[in-house]
């Protein structure tokens, strides 16, 4: 701190006491933080050895805690991707036979139906039958994206 010169006499002393109380005050509000960003589901040896002397055999626990843990959510991922995989190969086969049908049906409609409508009908039916699977296919996807956001809002406001 710097002396002010205001024409009065301090005791000898009293800025020596002045100066040391707020060295203390300065160094007692001195505080350490250390940030690490950590890219491994395990944590740093160091901590782990720190883990080690308190707890003693946590630190085998917690990486072999860790390795299942990583195991298991790599095996939900696979199963996930296998689900979605068959579900596509799926609809797409019903997809299509309901196309392949509605085309055969649209065909037989035009040959033999009656009256001057019949083209017109079939042709509708033959719209419908490839169109819808598609649409619906849109449809499901976009609701799954509606759920998914409403699902990603409700998690956010928790």
């Amino acid at each position: 701190m710097p002396k002010i010169d205001d024409g009065l006499d301090d005791p000898p002393g009293q800025l020596d006491l002045l100066e040391e109380e707020e060295q203390r005050s300065s160094a007692g509000l001195a505080v350490e933080r250390r940030f690490e960003i950590l890219q491994s589901p395990l944590l740093p040896p160091q901590i782990l050895a720190q883990y080690g002397e308190v707890v003693e055999g946590l630190p085998a626990r917690l990486v072999e805690w860790t390795e299942r843990e990583s195991q298991h959510r790599r095996d939900m991922e696979i199963r996930a991707f296998e689900e979605a995989r068959i579900l596509r190969l799926r609809s797409q086969a019903i997809g299509a036979g309901v196309a392949g049908l509605g085309i055969l049906v649209a065909g037989y409609v035009a040959v033999a139906g009656t009256g001057a409508g019949a083209p017109l009908v079939a042709g509708v039916i033959a719209i419908v039958s490839v169109g819808g699977p598609f649409a619906a296919r849109l449809l499901a996807e976009r609701w799954r994206g509606a759920a998914t956001e409403a699902s990603d809002r409700s998690d956010n406001k928790g």
